[in-house]
């Protein structure tokens, strides 16, 4: 499908079916009291999850573009890099709709101050602080990749990395956040693993480059 319909053509495919069946959920389930009291927070906690999920999948590709094995043998970096920008753009939309949904819930007294500013949450405070700062840094990190050829090499580089911070702000803070954490905690280790897993196997693969290319004697200069 990506071949005929472009990168373009199937995430907005994917986003269209993705709407039809949450408008047929919507359909399909009772309206409760519980359920219509307790709607915004469903809707950040989904939000939230998925989000947790495409940045998973956002700084495994990041990672994958510069892996050794996709360097020597894949070479797809130009196709990785097309997804990874539209990754990046619905990471930020499904956290807009997350914040917007959990500052509309009146039972979980998140403020737009508690949201945007770290520690004056009046839930979880903790939690939703380490959720305040990943979305400072992912900014960051989204805001050095607009800019990467007017910025230092070097600079860019370290920023760009910060992305496994952000996962590891962003993860954290969903597991200390949610309720229903020690029910999803399959899916939350599935995808520290997917991500630990490439970001250890790209360090490993490269330590041999990375001897040859230290000063003799071990100094730096």
């Amino acid at each position: 499908m990506p071949g005929r319909l472009g990168v373009k053509g199937t995430v907005s495919g994917i986003s269209a079916l993705v709407l039809v069946l949450l408008a047929l959920t919507w359909r399909a389930v009772p309206h409760t009291a519980f359920y219509e009291r307790n709607l915004p927070w469903i809707i950040a906690r989904s939000a939230g999850l998925a989000a947790l999920v495409l940045l998973a999948g956002l700084v495994v590709l990041g990672t994958l573009m510069s892996h050794p094995i996709n360097r020597a043998f894949w070479k797809q970096t130009k196709s990785m890099l097309v997804w990874h920008r539209y990754l990046s753009t619905f990471v930020f939309a499904f956290v807009l709709v997350h914040i917007v949904a959990i500052v509309m819930d009146k039972y979980a007294h998140v403020s737009i101050i508690g949201a945007l500013v770290p520690g004056q949450a009046g839930y979880r405070a903790t939690a939703v602080a380490l959720g305040t700062v990943a979305l400072y840094a992912m900014a960051l990190t989204a805001l050095s990749a607009s800019y990467a050829q007017k910025l230092p090499p070097k600079l860019w580089l370290y920023i760009h990395r910060g992305a496994m911070l952000v996962f590891a702000l962003a993860w954290t803070h969903g597991m200390l956040s949610g309720s229903d954490s020690i029910a999803l905690r399959f899916m939350y280790f599935g995808l520290a693993g997917i991500v630990l897993a490439a970001g250890g196997t790209r360090y490993w693969l490269e330590m041999p480059q990375r001897r040859k290319a230290a000063p003799a004697g071990g100094k730096r200069v």
